[in-house]
C-alpha cells in the first residue's frame, strides 16, 4: 500500500492513473477528510503524484490559466 485514504466510488474503482511509458510516474486523488467525510458525506479531494512508484506522493497545485489565458475553475489544492 503506497498511500492512504485514496478515493473510490460506491463500486470500489480508485482514481488512481500510471502514466504508461513514464516509469515511476502515477496520479491519485485521495479524501484529505476521511474522519469528517463518513459523518458528512462530503469529500475535500486532493490529487497527488508520485515519481518513484509511490515512494513519496506530491500534492498538485492547478496551473492559475490555461493554454489560452483563462482561469481554471479551483484555485487550491483541495477539492471539495
Amino acid at each position: 500500500m503506497a498511500i492512504d485514504y485514496v478515493n473510490r466510488n460506491q463500486y470500489g474503482y480508485v482514481d488512481f492513473e500510471k502514466m504508461i511509458g513514464l516509469d515511476g510516474i502515477a496520479l491519485v486523488n485521495i479524501v484529505s477528510n476521511p474522519q469528517e467525510a463518513v459523518h458528512t458525506n462530503q469529500k475535500a479531494i486532493q490529487s497527488r503524484i508520485t515519481h518513484n512508484d509511490g515512494g513519496t506522493w506530491k500534492q498538485l497545485v492547478p496551473p492559475r490559466r490555461d493554454s489560452q489565458g483563462n482561469e481554471y475553475a479551483c484555485s487550491s489544492t483541495v477539492r471539495t
